[in-house]
């Protein structure tokens, strides 16, 4: 990543008047590149050339109307907002967008449910990454795969804590919703342990392999089933 100060601050906004501050070493590329992966219409509003180091400190002083990210709301008390931050009063910013909050809101629904889809996947993908190099029982790739088992489940991360048990490591999981709690199988140490992974209407009666070869198995078969969210089409980009 290129240091602040080569870099560019940039105002966009999207095509319901949502507000984003960013830094850039290529402020169209940038622009380009969000309008395919946020899905909708977005312009540049003005460039500051070499001024990429007051990001942090504006995203700072507008975080009383951040939405997500880089994004900000649009009203006019934000855009007055920014302005005075960045004295843009003469001339006037020039803003190609108005906002339209119940589109934003939308939108941003949409986004969010996108992403969230996507990390659980890239979790589930990570975990097995990491036992496909495993070639013991460890609790840590136990750790591992209840985590992801559990957060596909139920859309957010359980509690996780080392114990000993008997002079072994082990994972105490609890539930942050509720006083659910208890101690992670040891997935990897036996294939009866690693069947355990597998959702209850997708495990297999039988496994002929390792504990770890089974636990891979089971996350490939929860990502596999994992409801796809279709996205918003590709807008024609802006000019």
């Amino acid at each position: 990543m290129a240091e602040a100060t080569g870099q560019h601050l940039y105002v966009m906004q999207n095509e319901f008047g949502l507000i984003k501050i960013g830094r850039s070493v290529d402020v169209e590329r940038r622009r380009l590149t969000l309008q395919s992966t946020e899905r909708c219409r977005i312009q540049t509003v003005e460039i500051y050339t070499g001024c990429g180091d007051m990001e942090e400190d504006i995203h700072l002083d507008m975080d009383d109307h951040r939405l997500a990210g880089e994004w900000f709301d649009g009203s006019d008390e934000a855009r007055a907002a920014l302005c005075e931050l960045i004295s843009c009063d003469d001339p006037p910013i020039r803003w190609p967008y108005a906002y339209d909050p119940s589109g934003a809101s939308a939108w941003l629904d949409h986004i969010n449910v996108v992403r969230h889809a996507a990390a659980i996947r890239r979790e589930l993908y990570r975990q097995i990454t990491i036992l496909r190099d495993g070639h013991e029982p460890s609790w840590v790739y136990d750790s591992g795969v209840f985590y992801a088992k559990w957060r596909a489940a139920t859309g957010r991360p359980p509690g996780l804590d080392t114990v000993k048990i008997d002079g072994q490591t082990a994972t105490h999981w609890f539930d942050l919703d509720s006083d659910a709690e208890g101690i992670v199988p040891a997935f990897t140490a036996s294939v009866e342990n690693a069947l355990l992974a597998w959702p209850d209407d997708l495990r297999p009666a039988t496994w002929i392999g390792t504990p770890i070869a089974c636990c891979i198995a089971a996350l490939a078969a929860i990502r596999d089933r994992l409801p796809r969210v279709e996205r918003r089409p590709t807008p024609d980009h802006a000019g």
